[in-house]
């Protein structure tokens, strides 16, 4: 072939191969796009095969895998299938995610959507692996999804703990009949057990429309029942004086059997209708009257049995976080009163939703995002008693599961009841099962409490951590209610249980409980948890605060004690503060003190329980230095065991690295230190065992750091170290490791941020290292 023609072979085949990647580019971004806004409108079930389609055009694109993941994520059949994609996916994942049509990689959120694939597959110790890792990534702006994230951590713990003491009950799904391959939900079984209403979004509704989701529109049906054969027969639509082209659901029945009522979606607005029953026939659906419906969304309510009291769902201003449940009284004929919410008792800051109100008029059931649920909505219970509502409590595996489990309706004799759940052996999507009582639930006992300020009396937002005693495992988490502070959690009867609350600014204290066998009685137990304020004060000012008399056992925090990085050497700054201390213990030739250690929870147990220790160990041998007769000197390390303050955040590890001194004995009845103290000019904290009891004052003066690297490795940061201590930076030191694991390395440090920024242009020029930035620890 002549040259010449070879060359315009070539030019050819590569402008076709070019003009086929073009067209397969195109085609890619289109289908692309097209996924994508089907994200955007959470329609996952029309986006799904569009991101198969993507797969099969681009293989191990971790970008597609994830999409995937998240489509079959929420499914309801299909959930198992999320793990294997989301898993691919997050062998690439990016933290400069783009997400558009050219993206490779896959986002943080991968771990997020990963953990919740495994936790309903139930492989709780992986979900949590994957949350951590999520967790991990973020920072302190990204408030709401810290919270989000421990909110799934604590329903892990509860839904490995339910599914661990399950309740005796059987459960069936109503078959074919009933169930289709659609959603079907929302039961109403009558009085007399002679008929069945529910909702379905099946095909063939009323008006034949979908939303935006690409589900069908709702519809009620209805269908015979044999109440001793306990079977369902002649299944049909309701007539159109109830269902019309629009949303439609079953919400409850009167006791009398004569009323139904029903939701209606009122194009986004929500409201709660009724119809009655006559001769066999449906009247006119009928708007309630009074407060009951709003410009807001309300739907679902349900009677008392003496018809008098209307207990209802509306996401209205006044309640205590999402949709909550109020209550309202009859004044006539469909004329109700001034609503009433129905407290923090039974509303969460999450959602509640369904409730039931049985024949006994106190026993409420409800189902809710939020208590101690087991993933999705769960169903509780709460019983009105001298004059409020009980701490609700979760009915309990396989009643509830991992997924929504809603619209809990007993029947009148108690024998029987019906719900709706995503259970395994669905049809389809949710569908809705008979329960059948074989016994009671296993007795537990209730804590319940309060988190608040010892100043103000106000309530402080927690984190209540429940481990068991004896093995140290996470038993349980919950929050504390923003707006009252109060907390509650179910525990087992014939356990130990360490109770830590740590509040959002990293305060800490510790608690424990040894619950008994309970036998047939049920166990409670109220536990008040005060904090005092988080006080910032100078040196000069906290001794003025200890003008209390002292006891044995007392503790105070030395604040100006420095070792260097991971080693029990005393640092040149901490002489000051041990002098003073010297002072002290020859002004008062009788007392004795025991020296401790503590750490941040860096590192083994055993590690840190030797470093703390030769740490105290340290400080006693300066003190007999200094003339201390050793007889009057004990030492203890703790390592990472009585921490005052979270280990979740660098001020609250800050807090826990500490020496401690206490009273170890030979003191006079009623002896005052604080005299002592302030002539001694010693700079310590009186914490009075902070992590057990409530009054903590916290002296944390920090420190300003000029930050000249971050190493992986400790042998690596050491070196560059020691290189700044020889080139003239003889206080350069490793500051300690951040939540990445990587070590960092200062030039100097300073008592304030201006001084260190002062310092901070110099020491770039000085280094030749633009790089240079500020910490402060």
């Amino acid at each position: 072939m002549p040259i010449m023609k070879y060359i315009i072979f070539v030019l050819i085949f590569a402008g076709l191969i070019q003009v086929s990647q073009a067209q397969f580019n195109s085609s890619f971004k289109k289908l692309y796009e097209q996924a994508d806004g089907y994200i955007y409108q959470e329609n996952y079930l029309d986006a799904l095969p569009c991101f198969q389609k993507l797969d099969s055009m681009a293989p191990n694109n971790a970008n597609i895998q994830f999409y995937l993941g998240l489509c079959y994520l929420k499914s309801f059949k299909q959930k198992d299938k999320a793990s294997k994609f989301l898993e691919l996916a997050s062998q690439n994942i990016s933290t400069d995610y783009y997400g558009n049509f050219n993206e490779k990689s896959a986002p943080v959120f991968t771990y997020y959507y990963l953990g919740k694939a495994y936790f309903y597959e139930e492989k709780f110790e992986l979900a949590l692996e994957n949350f951590d890792k999520f967790r991990y990534y973020l920072t302190p702006e990204d408030a709401e999804l810290i919270k989000d994230v421990n909110r799934q951590i604590a329903i892990t713990y509860n839904a490995r703990n339910l599914i661990a003491n399950p309740i005796q009950v059987r459960t069936e799904n109503l078959g074919p009949v009933i169930n289709s391959a659609y959603p079907d939900y929302a039961p109403v079984m009558s009085p007399d057990q002679t008929f069945f209403i529910f909702t379905s979004r099946r095909e063939g509704s009323t008006g034949g429309k979908k939303d935006q989701k690409g589900k069908y529109f709702e519809d009620l049906y209805m269908s015979s029942c044999d109440k001793e054969k306990c079977s369902f027969s002649d299944m049909k639509s309701l007539p159109g004086s109830v269902n019309t082209s629009g949303h439609e659901a079953s919400i409850s029945m009167s006791w009398d059997g004569s009323t139904l009522f029903i939701y209606r979606d009122d194009k986004g607005d929500g409201n709660i209708y009724m119809s009655k029953i006559e001769d066999g026939m449906w009247s006119a659906a009928e708007k309630l009257g009074g407060e009951i419906n709003t410009k807001y969304y309300e739907n679902h309510a349900c009677l008392s049995p003496d018809g008098e009291t209307l207990y209802f769902v509306s996401d209205r201003p006044g309640g205590h976080g999402g949709k909550d449940i109020w209550m309202s009284k009859r004044i006539g004929h469909n004329k109700w009163g001034n609503a009433v919410n129905l407290g923090p008792r039974i509303n969460s800051e999450y959602n509640e939703d369904s409730p039931m109100i049985l024949s006994d008029g106190k026993t409420l059931y409800f189902s809710s995002e939020g208590h101690e649920c087991m993933g999705g909505y769960d169903i509780f219970y709460s019983i009105f008693e001298n004059g409020d509502w009980n701490f609700p409590r979760n009915i309990g595996y396989p009643l509830n599961t991992v997924n929504d489990d809603v619209f809990f309706i007993p029947t009148l004799d108690g024998k029987q009841a019906y719900y709706a759940s995503e259970f395994g052996d669905c049809y389809g999507d949710l569908d809705i099962y008979r329960v059948f009582v074989i016994s009671e639930a296993e007795q537990i006992a209730i804590l319940s409490g309060f988190i608040k300020d010892t100043v103000m009396n106000e309530p402080i937002a927690s984190r209540v951590i429940i481990y068991d005693a004896v093995t140290d495992e996470i038993y349980s988490q919950t929050e504390s209610d923003k707006e009252t502070g109060s907390f509650s959690a179910s525990l087992k009867s014939g356990h130990k249980y360490k109770v830590v609350v740590t509040t959002a600014s990293g305060l800490q204290m510790q608690d424990f409980l040894d619950v008994p066998y309970s036998g047939s009685d049920e166990l409670a137990f109220y536990k008040p948890y005060y904090f005092g304020n988080a006080v910032f004060v100078e040196p000069d000012t906290i001794l003025e605060r200890i003008n209390v008399g002292q006891r044995m056992g007392d503790r105070f925090v030395l604040r100006n004690v420095y070792f260097d990085f991971d080693k029990s050497t005393l640092r040149p700054e901490s002489k000051n503060e041990l002098d003073r201390l010297v002072s002290l213990l020859f002004a008062l030739p009788d007392l004795k003190i025991e020296l401790s250690g503590h750490t941040d929870n860096y590192g083994s147990r055993s590690y840190n329980k030797n470093l703390s220790e030769n740490r105290s160990m340290a400080v006693v041998q300066y003190l007999v230095a200094a003339g201390i007769d050793s007889k009057r000197l004990t030492y203890m390390g703790y390592g990472f065991d009585q921490p005052i303050a979270t280990n979740e955040t660098d001020a609250g590890r800050q807090l826990n690295r500490r020496t401690e001194f206490r009273i170890a004995g030979s003191v006079s009845d009623g002896i005052t230190l604080g005299h002592y103290l302030t002539e001694a000019n010693l700079n310590v904290t009186n914490n009075v065992e902070s992590y057990r009891y409530s009054d903590v004052l916290i002296d944390y003066n920090p420190r300003w750091y000029v930050i000249g690297g971050s190493f992986l490795f400790l042998k690596n940061a050491e070196k560059f170290r020691d290189e700044l201590r020889n080139s003239g930076y003889p206080s350069a030191e490793i500051v300690g490791q951040n939540s990445t694991g990587s070590y960092r390395v200062s030039y100097k440090s300073f008592d304030s941020k201006d001084a260190a920024l002062k310092a901070l242009d110099g020491l770039k020029t000085e280094s030749c290292n633009e790089g240079l930035w500020i910490l402060q620890k």
